[in-house]
């Protein structure tokens, strides 16, 4: 397991019931016994540790919590019993490269659709922003596939932000050569027309990548 691999992603805040010293203690690295037994998705240790009084919202130094660590490793079963004991799925970390991240990004990057619908169910904001302006649905046009955008839009997520150099998740999938995911972000109210800051829309960036199947999609819906 590496436990570092995931440092980038982060969330939550605290239960207030008190945790014991040795449920709770953290160790030199900055981790809790709860966040390992997370991280390594050992279901019957978090409950017993969670039992036994650990603070189910423990962060760790660089911000992170047990819940943060499990949606990142796409952990199912130890998000739902953490979800269970009370942790906040919608407490926002720093990070020094990737902006802002939640659990729900995290979930999206590991590609795990069990754990984003667990965070969604649990209250996660589908719409949170990074510093430079991305979210979830952004993410997963990028890294993720058709399911986990379908879940995204369902949900409420916002088709037409737009990142720090304006470009929306519709430009994405037009650079991306991803017809089918424009032809569905189209269908879930995408401007066709929005521009970024370097005055591009969706249709010249896709014309740039030669890719025809995107450029028949958008003229079909009134690109221009």
């Amino acid at each position: 397991m590496r436990l570092f691999t995931i440092v980038a992603f982060l969330i939550v805040v605290g239960i207030t019931h008190a945790a014991t010293p040795q449920t709770s203690r953290t160790s030199q690295d900055g981790y809790t016994p709860l966040m390992r037994a997370a991280a390594k998705g050992s279901v019957d240790e978090v409950r017993a540790l969670l039992q036994k009084g650990a603070e189910v919202d423990a962060k760790h130094p660089a911000g992170f919590t047990a819940l943060m660590l499990a949606a990142g490793e796409g952990k199912a079963e130890v998000v739902k019993v953490l979800l269970d004991a009370g942790a906040n799925p919608n407490v926002t970390v720093p990070t020094p490269h990737a902006g802002e991240i939640t659990a729900l990004g995290s979930a999206v990057l590991s590609g795990n659709l069990i754990v984003v619908k667990s965070l969604l169910k649990a209250g996660a904001e589908v719409n949170p922003r990074t510093r430079e302006g991305a979210t979830p649905l952004m993410t997963a046009v990028q890294f993720g596939g058709v399911p986990m955008i379908k879940t995204l839009l369902a949900a409420g997520a916002d088709v037409n932000a737009k990142i720090f150099n304006g470009y929306t998740a519709l430009m994405v999938a037009a650079e991306r050569h991803e017809p089918g995911i424009a032809r569905m972000l189209i269908a879930a109210g995408a401007d066709v027309n929005a521009k970024n800051k370097f005055g591009e829309t969706a249709l010249l960036l896709a014309k740039k990548q030669e890719n025809s199947a995107v450029v028949a999609i958008l003229k079909r819906a009134g690109a221009q």
